[in-house]
């Protein structure tokens, strides 16, 4: 685990990025939120609350997010067979 950062050190994307670059380094793959949370103490909450989640973060590693996102299965679109 990483020491601690100044305050509104994870605002920014690039910090972010930097941080999970290692992180898949390590991995060989995108990492789950508990990996994130494993390795980096206050990042995977960043994530949610300054970048809009770990969908987010995904989809600017041009990755398709691993669960589909809160409300998808209200909409019939969605449902329909």
């Amino acid at each position: 685990m990483t020491n601690s950062k100044p305050k509104k050190y994870w605002k920014d994307i690039n910090h972010v990025r930097k941080e999970i670059d290692i992180i898949m380094h390590e991995l060989g793959r995108f990492p789950t939120q508990r990996e994130i949370a494993n390795r980096v103490h206050g990042l995977p909450c960043a994530i949610y609350v300054h970048h809009g989640g770990l969908n987010k973060l995904r989809a600017l590693y041009a990755l398709q997010p691993m669960q589909k996102e809160k409300g998808y299965y209200r909409l019939r679109k969605n449902v329909e067979q």
